[in-house]
């Protein structure tokens, strides 16, 4: 699945995706799948901090 498609998923659905490509021990899509992750992460708490200001 492209960068781009999983970036606009919610975080629930991705962490969902990151537990079945450690199931199926596809270690690559893991990788790619925790690093967008941490990206969706840092994202809503930058988001959250400006709207606290």
């Amino acid at each position: 699945m492209r960068t781009s498609i999983l970036k606009s998923l919610k975080p629930d659905i991705i962490v969902e995706m990151l537990e079945m490509a450690v199931v199926f021990e596809n270690w690559k899509k893991v990788m790619e799948t925790a690093d967008i992750l941490y990206q969706c992460v840092l994202i809503s708490m930058n988001i959250g901090s400006i709207i606290k200001r």
